[in-house]
């Protein structure tokens, strides 16, 4: 064979396991038919480092190596670097179905305290720069200002006041530890998400919130494929896997993440259980695999603890003993089982055991909800210079300084929906939120393509944590619902008598 000839390899169902529904992966053994890409820069000197990407195909094989270029549309691929290898291998996107990154570095990366939420789903983080009839408008590090339409916008975090986020991430392994030596060596960041490496157990990872407040709002999100258990320690001075040492309060999940308890630790009595209940999650496939937003609220001052799960309340819990827990640290520790923790956010907690803006939107009014957890509901004029113009039906218009609002819940009475199309993919973003868009190419590190709220961006491939191609487009999922409502409809009815 010629040095510069191009064998195309097709694998068919069964030969490497690479078939993926009706589409095949194509792969490009030797010099590839189109230009060849330029490498993403990376920070890291290690080639531990530069080949961090993981690409996991149709069937669930899955191949370690790096991201080189991307090219979308129709007979989309994508140039995959193995760390084996010497040439790029190139594979039909139709045949993939996520790429998940290594955490990279750019330049002006910074973390936003604000964002945004779309009627759609998608999540943005960004500053808000204004709002007003037409839209709103987003500065981010990512992608520039970014202008959505206001009738695409469910709701909006402003980031400058007592619920912004002192801590919201993680954005990779800097500056968390582990008790046990070094924490790259137990635990990976992978799709935003902190994991235990494989054939770790009882693993512990924390880090230390230099803000943390006395009154804090912590919440993360958990992701299991098989029956884990993990603690969760806050308002503790050190990270340390010895229960004497550490001092703080400890909730300890259990049994498919069932049951939950708190504890209280301190050197002098050690580990004190102060009550337990039971989080719901332990029925049918939850047991074994499943996911949870969890949220504690904990008060130094009173002593008072709430744990709440997806939304709903768990358990309140209020130490009689003398004890605050002085310290800044929090950690995830005792972990069984390989769960993802992601979206950790850590704030102020106004003291109000409900979820902000759960219950406030009107369906034909806007709303604000202040840091105290008050609202006000009308219609929200603009947002520029860092107030708020609001109209109601019962005052003056007035100016609301935004640095106390929380969050601003937009009216869905003229709301609009950004359709998936074909073709399109979800982009996760490396510190939280997520992005659907119509991918164009990624060259040298730049990812362009285009989003159905904002229009064409081009942003660093630093920015993303994973690529997700095979999502639902709203055609298929129409049909879908349509096929369950008739399978439902023409079941046998019970006649009561």
């Amino acid at each position: 064979m010629k040095k510069n000839q191009t064998v195309r390899v097709l694998w068919m169902a069964g030969a490497l396991g690479l078939m993926a529904g009706a589409g095949h992966a194509a792969i490009v053994i030797g010099p590839s038919s189109t230009p060849k890409e330029a490498a993403p820069v990376f920070t890291a000197s290690s080639q531990e480092k530069a080949f961090a990407d993981e690409l996991k195909m149709g069937n669930g094989d899955t191949m370690h190596g790096s991201l080189q270029s991307v090219k979308g549309g129709e007979n989309g691929r994508l140039a995959w670097k193995h760390e084996q290898g010497v040439a790029p291998l190139e594979f039909l996107l139709d045949g993939m179905d996520s790429v998940t990154l290594g955490e990279r570095k750019a330049d002006g990366m910074r973390t936003h305290k604000g964002g945004a939420t779309l009627t759609n789903g998608d999540v943005l983080a960004g500053d808000l720069e204004s709002l007003d009839d037409k839209s709103l408008v987003l500065d981010t590090w990512y992608a520039g200002k970014l202008t959505i339409p206001r009738q695409m916008v469910s709701k909006v975090e402003p980031g400058s006041n007592t619920g912004a986020a002192l801590y919201s991430g993680p954005g990779g392994l800097e500056g968390w530890v582990s008790p046990y030596g070094n924490a790259k060596q137990q635990w990976e960041f992978k799709a935003g998400a902190l994991v235990m490496l494989r054939g770790g157990s009882g693993g512990s990872i924390g880090r230390e919130i230099a803000e943390m407040p006395d009154s804090a709002r912590m919440e993360f999100d958990l992701a299991w494929d098989r029956v884990c258990s993990l603690s969760f320690t806050f308002f503790t001075g050190k990270v340390s896997g010895n229960s004497y040492e550490s001092e703080g309060y400890t909730l300890a999940f259990q049994y498919g993440m069932g049951s939950v308890s708190l504890m209280r630790r301190t050197r002098s009595e050690g580990m004190r259980q102060l009550g337990s209940g039971e989080t719901a999650l332990s029925s049918g496939r939850h047991s074994s695999s499943g996911k949870a937003h969890v949220t504690v609220l904990a008060d130094r001052k009173s002593r008072k603890i709430i744990l709440l799960v997806d939304g709903k309340q768990v358990k309140e819990w209020t130490d009689s003993a003398d004890f605050k827990g002085d310290g800044k640290c929090i950690m995830f520790n005792d972990v069984q089982g390989q769960p993802r923790i992601a979206n950790i956010r850590i704030a102020k907690w106004n003291g109000r055991s409900k979820p902000v803006g759960e219950g406030t939107a009107k369906s034909t009014q806007d709303t604000l909800v202040f840091n105290n957890g008050d609202s006000l509901s009308g219609r929200i004029v603009s947002v520029t210079g860092g107030k708020v113009r609001l109209e109601t039906a019962y005052a003056e218009p007035m100016e609301i300084p935004l640095e106390r609002i929380v969050e601003i819940v937009i009216s869905p009475e003229k709301a609009g929906k950004a359709r998936r199309n074909p073709g399109d993919v979800r982009l996760q973003l490396a510190a939280g939120g997520v992005v659907t868009a119509n991918l164009a190419e990624l060259r040298d590190g730049v990812l362009k393509g285009s989003s159905g709220n904002f229009g064409e961006f081009s942003s660093p491939l630093a920015a993303f944590a994973k690529m997700e191609f095979k999502i639902p487009d709203d055609k298929a999922e129409e049909k879908a619902g349509e096929k369950e409502k008739n399978a439902t409809d023409n079941q046998p009815q019970m006649i009561e008598e």
